[in-house]
């Protein structure tokens, strides 16, 4: 059967047996039996007395417990008194901190659900969304939350925020259009899922999916079904716990054979070993561990982090990759402007100066040919839109009061077939048409460009270069939207017509930035030996922009997209045109591919008078000064063989591998030194055993190509000034 998506939205209401005028009350009713209430189903919750006797699971736990009557047994009552005391004061002190971080959470949920406007026999009723039942026809306006997974029947101009789901931060602009060919998530242009949320324009759709079936609700059913681990420390005490009892075993075995051997009675020998082994038992430690945990708990509650279990602290300490999600996470979940290009300039945001006619044009226009609002901190609208008019805000030019001075007499909206949006305005006595769109299609409707020396006509030239600004903002991450204008006659009413013989005002780039704490703590993670990882539904280039500028990323090479993840077999080698190859050298894995210089010199060190030590340096110094024929500045990394740019830096990069061995002084192996080597591979592997640098090439930073002949004849020379070695001798 076809999926949804590949199906008409008539085919779809006749799939879930409802029409366009909604469900009758008897179809609701049969339909909530068979799919049952629209919410996510909570795993069933542990009680009280669950979760104390859970604290006894450990090893170390129940020896103390067996030790507790043993010595009761023997007529030690006061120890057994304390064991039971210790441990019972420890699973308290387990169950408290795990109630209180349940709570914690419960408190996070919202306080009231969301409602939906839902068309039940012809009418428009508002409902709870729980209510909502598969084949319930909603309607849906800018603003709106989305409340279960569903069909677009009706469209008008609707885009949708799906960050929540997918992590992009743009809107998606929604179509009718069937999908012919099987497609992701994020590219169901036709569908709605729940958690996601209207931005702009109004539509309809029938309810495909609700509660668990939805696309959160197989998330929640992946997160509920997962195995619960042993943390390191617990898997530590549980293995230290059977060592211990497994050598107060033995030694008490000894003893009690022993005592038998020098003719003591049986009985007391047993009870002699018994007690020794009861006295053995570090029945503190547990209490120690708790009570260290629990305040490592406490410290991070005071940090705003909630931990549900106290073993977990202690994991966390034992991290060493992180991933993270990017949109509202790493990033702020809000497209902001970055960037002007107007009259052949780029201005920076915080560049822009208000009082130059030109800047302030632009600005206006943006905050004129633009349908959402922000109202006491509320935004309504496209996000790229809510950027402009926050821009204005904060150079204190409130979008109400330029809407007010020249008001909309005339508008055509914005469609994804014409690319474009215009507004009629009232400005300087003429009647200006304003629009707005991709840069592309506008570019070739404009005959026309503004200037500082006035308005001129348009040439090839100046096209060309609008296109390099475009495509520079774009291989950065940003969205970029261009801006038009033109007279229109009095009384006239626009039509699609009207958008020609434009003259072409300027550019704005925007992107959703990262947040200003997020460099911070991916430094941090790197300087601690732990590596960062982003994980975002966002477009390749858009996430490595991010990525560059938090410095988990030192370039676009090192990104990796699904479809390279999901094939990372053994069918990976062939996907990326790679051969394996298992040798004898140190290592998991490395490369070497075209593009790269690779130079193994057979030497015998005893004739030049080095050690194996001074030989790598001399290796090390040769491409150093390579790299400074070129104007690079190329050093060494402690306790990092090879050559490094900005090496003492969190941007640090390998530009040239080395790996020496030797056999009676006799060298093997050497150096790889990237000349305009694919980066591109070393997204696949640690190069060189490191997660928290990066590579380069000498392409990649003089962006041109280099001849390797000249890189090759460079390093002889260096090798053989460093070395005292003639050119006949070095070259035999």
């Amino acid at each position: 059967m076809k999926e949804i998506y590949q199906q008409t939205a008539e085919e779809v209401l006749e799939r879930v047996e409802s029409r366009e005028s909604g469900l009758t009350d008897e179809q609701v009713r049969r339909s909530r039996e068979k799919c049952g209430w629209n919410e996510l189903a909570e795993g069933k919750k542990k009680s009280i007395l669950q979760i104390f006797f859970e604290q006894y699971k450990d090893f170390l736990v129940l020896i103390l417990i067996a030790s507790a009557v043993i010595s009761g047994m023997l007529g030690d009552v006061e120890s057994a008194a304390v064991i039971v005391i210790v441990i019972t004061i420890n699973a308290i002190l387990g169950t408290v901190q795990t109630v209180k971080a349940e709570q914690s959470l419960q408190s996070l949920k919202k306080l009231s659900g969301p409602e939906a406007k839902v068309l039940r026999d012809g009418v428009a009723v508002q409902l709870p969304a729980r209510e909502l039942v598969v084949g319930d026809v909603i309607l849906l306006e800018a603003g709106d939350m989305i409340p279960a997974d569903g069909r677009l029947i009706e469209n008008a101009s609707l885009k949708v925020d799906e960050s929540a789901l997918t992590g992009e931060s743009l809107a998606v602009e929604k179509s009718m259009d069937i999908i012919l060919e099987e497609a992701p998530l994020g590219d169901r242009t036709n569908m709605l899922f729940s958690g996601s949320f209207v931005t702009y324009g109004r539509g309809r759709a029938v309810v495909t999916n609700v509660g668990m079936q939805t696309e959160v609700g197989k998330i929640a059913g992946l997160l509920k079904s997962t195995s619960e681990k042993q943390t390191p420390l617990q898997a530590n005490l549980d293995d230290f716990g059977k060592k211990l009892s497994i050598l107060i075993l033995i030694f008490c075995g000894i003893l009690f054979a022993i005592s038998v051997f020098r003719g003591e009675k049986i009985s007391s020998a047993f009870m002699f070993a018994v007690a020794l082994a009861v006295a053995a038992i570090p029945e503190a430690l547990s209490s120690i561990v708790t009570i260290v945990l629990s305040f490592g708990t406490q410290k991070m509650a005071k940090e705003h982090a909630i931990i549900r279990k106290l073993q977990a602290v202690e994991g966390l300490g034992s991290v060493s990759v992180i991933c993270s999600d990017k949109t509202g996470t790493l990033t702020q979940n809000k497209m902001t402007v970055e960037d002007y290009y107007i009259d052949g300039k780029r201005i920076t945001a915080d560049a822009i100066d208000v009082a130059d006619p030109a800047q302030r044009c632009l600005l206006d226009y943006s905050i004129l040919c633009n349908d959402s609002t922000n109202e006491n901190g509320v935004e309504i609208g496209d996000p790229t839109e809510t950027a402009l008019i926050n821009l204005g805000s904060r150079y204190g030019i409130e979008a109400a009061g330029v809407r007010k001075l020249y008001q909309r007499e005339g508008e055509l909206p914005f469609d994804s077939d014409r690319k474009m949006m215009s507004t009629l305005h009232r400005i300087d006595g003429e009647n200006r048409m304003i629009v707005k769109g991709a840069v592309d299609r506008l570019l070739e409707l404009t005959d026309r460009i503004w200037t500082k020396d006035g308005v001129r006509e348009i040439t090839e030239a100046d096209k060309e270069k609008i296109q390099r600004q475009n495509q520079e903002f774009s291989m950065e991450g940003l969205r970029v939207l261009a801006f038009t204008y033109r007279e229109i006659p009095e009384k006239h009413v626009l039509t699609t017509e009207d958008e020609n013989h434009l003259v072409f005002l300027g550019l704005i780039a925007m992107m959703d930035p990262p947040r200003e704490e997020s460099k911070a703590a991916v430094a941090e993670c790197i300087k601690a030996g732990i590596r960062p990882v982003m994980i975002t539904g966002d477009h390749k280039i858009t996430a490595a922009a991010i990525a560059k500028r938090i410095g988990i990323l030192h370039d676009l090479s090192e990104a990796c997209e699904g479809a390279d993840i999901e094939n990372m077999s053994d069918e990976q080698l062939k996907a990326i045109g790679a051969t394996l190859y298992h040798i004898d050298r140190g290592g998991d894995i490395t490369y070497h591919g075209p593009g790269q210089l690779v130079c193994y010199p057979i030497l015998n060190l005893d004739e030049f008078a080095l050690g194996l030590k001074e030989y790598v340096h001399l290796l090390e110094e040769a491409v150093i000064r390579v790299c400074a024929s070129y104007d690079i500045e190329a050093g060494r990394l402690e306790k990092a063989t090879g050559v490094w740019l900005e090496g003492d830096t969190p941007r640090a990069r390998k530009i040239c591998a080395i790996g020496v061995r030797s056999s009676h002084y006799v060298t093997m192996h050497g150096l790889a030194l990237n000349v305009n080597t694919d980066l591109r591979y070393f997204s696949y592997i640690h190069p060189c055993g490191f997660i928290d640098k990066g590579v380069t090439s000498l392409r990649q930073e003089l962006k041109r190509e280099i001849p390797m002949d000249e890189v090759k004849q460079r390093l002889e020379n260096e090798f053989r000034k460093l070395l005292r070695i003639p050119v006949a001798k070095f070259g035999a």
